[in-house]
C-alpha cells in the first residue's frame, strides 16, 4: 500500500490539474498500489518507475518557463491593467497541468502494466468443487477440490509451477523443462501425463507423484537423497523421513486417479486421511472423536460420488460409529 504521506505528495502535485484529470490519476494510482505487493518485482524495477515519475515532474518545472507550443516566450511586456495578468497565468497553468497530466498517466500505466505483467497467475479449485487450467504453451492441469497452482503469465527459461493440493498435468512437450514445485519436492518433465498429489499439513504431509506416461525426474528439494527418475505406472511418496516407493499397479493407479472423474475411492487408505479427503471433496469439516481409529484402514469406492452424509453414514455402520450434524459438518464418536 502506498504510504500516507506519499498519497499527500500526490494530492499536492495535482492540485492544479482539471477534476476530470485529477480523479482519473487518482484511480490509476489507486491501481498501481498493487505493485508493492507484487513480489517479482525487483525494487530497482519500482525505483526506476518512481524515478521517471520525478522527471516527469522536473521536466514540467522546465515547461513552465515555456509557451504550450514548446518555444520561448517573447520578453514579457508590461499590461495596461492588473486583471490582465491573472487570466493570462491561469490560462498557462492548465496548459501545463494537462501536460503534466498526461505525462504522469503514460507513467502510472506503465507502472500498472508491468505490475500486472509480472504479477503470477494464481488459479483456485474451492473446496467441493474442481477446476481446468489451460497454460501459456498448451499444457492443461485439472485441479482437485482445495487445490491451487501458481505460475507466471508469460513462460520464459523455464515453465514453472507452483502447487498446493492434488493436480492431474498433461504436459506439452518441448525442449523448454516444465517443473512443478511442492512444498517438499519437485517434479522436473518434458513432456508427460502424471499425477501430483501435495498437502503440506494434515495427518501426513508428503508429495505423491503418480505418472501415466512420458518419464519425470523427482527431486525431493528438503532432503540430501538422489533425483529418481519414474517410469510410467510408478508412484513415490517423497516424506520428511525419505522417499517410499508404493506398490501400484492398473488397478492401484485407477484408484489414486478416480477423483478426476468425480468419483470418491479409497483402497486400504487411513481413516484420518479419508477424512480430510471428504473435508475438501464436500467443503465440510469432519471431527473424529475415537483418536484410536485414525489409522485404521478404510476401503470404499462411490461411482459417481454420493453425498457427504451418505458417505459418512457407511464409514459409521462399519466402524460402528456414530454421526451427527455440527454448526460446520459432521462429528464421527462411540455411543
Amino acid at each position: 500500500m502506498k504510504k500516507p504521506d506519499t498519497d499527500k505528495r500526490l494530492e499536492d502535485a495535482l492540485s492544479d490539474v482539471d477534476p476530470e484529470e485529477k480523479e482519473a490519476l487518482r484511480t490509476m494510482w489507486r491501481l498501481s498500489a498493487d505493485a508493492d505487493e507484487v513480489p517479482n518485482i525487483r525494487s530497482e524495477q519500482v525505483n526506476a518507475l518512481w524515478q521517471n515519475l520525478a522527471n516527469v515532474a522536473s521536466n514540467q518545472n522546465i515547461a513552465s518557463n515555456q509557451d504550450i507550443a514548446g518555444n520561448q516566450p517573447a520578453p514579457p511586456t508590461q499590461p495596461s491593467f492588473n486583471q490582465d495578468r491573472q487570466p493570462i497565468r491561469r490560462a498557462k497553468r492548465t496548459g501545463i497541468s494537462r501536460i503534466w497530466a498526461g505525462s504522469a498517466l503514460g507513467v502510472m500505466l506503465l507502472v500498472v502494466g508491468i505490475a500486472l505483467w509480472l504479477r503470477p497467475v494464481v488459479k483456485t479449485a474451492p473446496y467441493g468443487e474442481q477446476a481446468s487450467v489451460h497454460l501459456p504453451d498448451g499444457s492443461t492441469i485439472e485441479l482437485n477440490s482445495g487445490s491451487t497452482i501458481t505460475y507466471p503469465r508469460f513462460f520464459s527459461g523455464t515453465r514453472s509451477i507452483s502447487l498446493h493440493g492434488e493436480a492431474y498435468f498433461d504436459v506439452t512437450e518441448s525442449d523448454v523443462p516444465f517443473i512443478v514445485e511442492t512444498f517438499n519436492a519437485n517434479v522436473q518433465v518434458l513432456g508427460t501425463t502424471f499425477n501430483v498429489k501435495a498437502w503440506p499439513s494434515g495427518w501426513q504431509p508428503e508429495s505423491v507423484v503418480t505418472l501415466t506416461s512420458g518419464s519425470v525426474r523427482l527431486s525431493p528439494s528438503t532432503l540430501s537423497e538422489e533425483p529418481l527418475v519414474m517410469t510410467p505406472g510408478q508412484t513415490i511418496a517423497v516424506r520428511q523421513e525419505g522417499t517410499e516407493m508404493i506398490e501400484s499397479d492398473a488397478e492401484k493407479n485407477e484408484h489414486l486417479l478416480a477423483w478426476r472423474k468425480g468419483e470418491l475411492v479409497f483402497k486400504d487408505q487411513k481413516l484420518i486421511s479419508v477424512l480430510e479427503e471428504i473435508e475438501r471433496r464436500y467443503g465440510i469439516n469432519v471431527e473424529l472423536r475415537v483418536n484410536q481409529l485414525a489409522e485404521k484402514g478404510v476401503t470404499l469406492a462411490y461411482r459417481p460420488a454420493t453425498s457427504a452424509e451418505n458417505v459418512l453414514e457407511n464409514l459409521c455402520h462399519a466402524l460402528n460409529l456414530q454421526y451427527r450434524p455440527i454448526s460446520n459438518g459432521y462429528e464421527l464418536f462411540e455411543e
